[in-house]
This record gives C-alpha cells, sequence and structure tokens, in this order.
C-alpha cells in the first residue's frame, strides 16, 4: 500500500506502490516434459469518452474554497484548488470536479485568480455537494463534485479538450497535466492504479490512484491529468498529490527532484458521478 502525505492545498504522496504479482503466458519445465498455457485472456475493452455538451467551468480553471461566506473585514482561510473538469446534469444542475481533499460538503467555491490571491468582494460561483473522504460510506477515490450557482470569469492558464475517458483499457504511456499553480507539466505512467493511503492535516484516507513522473505543487490539486487515447486528447483523471513537495526557492522548471504525480483516474470518476448526482445531460 501506498503511505501518501498531502500538504496544505495538495496532497503528497509518500511511498512505494504494492504491485501485486501476477501470471502471465509461460513454458514450464516440469519431468522433462514442456507444458504451455493455453488459456486465452479475454479480448480487452474498448476505450470509450464522454464530451459534456455543456462546460461551465474549463479544465484548469483556479478555485479557491472557503469554509464560510466571508465578510467584509473578517479574516478567512481559504484553499487553492483547480478545476478537473465540469458537466450538466439530466435534472439541469451544473457540476464541477476537483479533488476530495479541497473540500467538504457546504464549503463555499470561488474563480480563483492568476495571482492566486482571493478577489473580494464577490460572489461564491458554487458550493461543494458532495467529497469522497468526507462521505459516510467512501469510495476511496480523491474526488469533490462542486454544485455550480453562476457563471464566471476563471483564470485558467492553459487548454486542454473537454474529451473525458469513461472506459480505458490501460493508460497511456505519457501523460500531462494542468495546474493552476505550476501550469502544465509532463511525464510518463510509472504505475497503475493500486492502493495508495493518503494523510492530510492529520487525517488519513485510504484511495485508490495511479502514479506518473511529472512535477506539481500547492494549488494544483484537481486539476486534469490528460494524455493520447486513440489519436485524440483525452482528460484521464485528475491531480490528487505527490511524493515529495517542491524544495523552497524552486520551481517546476529548475527543480532537481524526482517528483511524481498521484491522480485519481477519470473512469473511476465518472462511475461515481453517476452513483451520486444521477445521469449526465
Amino acid at each position: 500500500m501506498t503511505r501518501v502525505r498531502i500538504a496544505s492545498s495538495l496532497l503528497a504522496a509518500v511511498g512505494l506502490f504494492t504491485v501485486a504479482s501476477c501470471s502471465t503466458d509461460a513454458t514450464q519445465q516440469q519431468d522433462g516434459v514442456v507444458a504451455q498455457s493455453t488459456d486465452t485472456p479475454p479480448p480487452a475493452p474498448p476505450n470509450e469518452f464522454y464530451e459534456p455538451a455543456v462546460v461551465p467551468v474549463p479544465p484548469g480553471a483556479a478555485l479557491n474554497l472557503t469554509t464560510s461566506d466571508p465578510q467584509p473585514g473578517e479574516y478567512f482561510n481559504f484553499q487553492s484548488c483547480t478545476a478537473a473538469w465540469s458537466f450538466a446534469l439530466a435534472d439541469g444542475r451544473t457540476i464541477a470536479v476537483t479533488a476530495s481533499h479541497c473540500g467538504k460538503p457546504g464549503d463555499k467555491v470561488w474563480a480563483g485568480t492568476q495571482e492566486g490571491d482571493f478577489a473580494y468582494p464577490a460572489d461564491p460561483v458554487g458550493e461543494v455537494i458532495y467529497s469522497d473522504f468526507f462521505a459516510e460510506e467512501t469510495n476511496h477515490l480523491d474526488v469533490a463534485f462542486i454544485e455550480l450557482y453562476r457563471d464566471a470569469d476563471y483564470y485558467t492558464p492553459g487548454e486542454v479538450a473537454t474529451t473525458v475517458a469513461t472506459q480505458l483499457d490501460k493508460l497511456p504511456d505519457a501523460l500531462c497535466k494542468l495546474g493552476s499553480s505550476t501550469i502544465v507539466t509532463c511525464g510518463n505512467v510509472k504505475n497503475a492504479v493500486d492502493s495508495t493511503q493518503l494523510n492530510y492535516q492529520g487525517l488519513e484516507h485510504d484511495s485508490n490512484a495511479a502514479l506518473a513522473e511529472m512535477c506539481s505543487a500547492v494549488g494544483d490539486s484537481g486539476g486534469p491529468v490528460y494524455g493520447d487515447v486513440d489519436g485524440r486528447q483525452t482528460i484521464v483523471g485528475l491531480v490528487s498529490g505527490i511524493t515529495e513537495p517542491l524544495d523552497e526557492g524552486h520551481s517546476c522548471e529548475d527543480t532537481q527532484q524526482n517528483i511524481d504525480v498521484a491522480f485519481t483516474t477519470a473512469p473511476d470518476i465518472q462511475e461515481l458521478a453517476l452513483k451520486v448526482l444521477g445521469p449526465v445531460a
């Protein structure tokens, strides 16, 4: 099991994935006779995609989350995160997707800024209505759903196609992520989905995540992880955490650290959305 620490608004993963051993077709020498497995593995399921007809929040948009609606002259804390993608439900509600550790149900959500500060006075754009880490029956996924109240101008540091994977035979070998803090970073997939232990502000959560070799930092949590699937740019997950925080004074451009990103996969998120929110439009 991977042990993961979440630092500030970005989860920091520490540890190694444990990969279960598996068997493959192979020849075996026994009593002078060569025996070969004749089992034929089932065909891989096809890759499937979903492209929302309504995209109220662009992938990679900066978000700020607060535990209350701050009043003028009041000191308050806020959490900086990133939106993975957004869509409309069949009942007309619009939803944005981010990481579960970014907020709990009832937390207010605000459009973020390029500077990473809190634009106030302002009105919230939505509210967290589901956060899997804090659900009564968790599905062990670092994902939260935000119900949106209104349109807004979002700071989005780059552009990612809105196509989202609903089923994947396997993850692409190379992936990128878009985050409001470190913008675009890319690298190779290191581990497929495995059990992960997340530690955020002293709270531990069991989660399922994959791992890719790429840099990230505070503020990128919830951002889209994407790559080429069947010749099209596709969101395959969202940023959940990193193996270690960036050294002070360094950026992803000049760091010598070998940082990996843990990410929650899009097909798992899509399945959970259908379960807790209902059908999409």
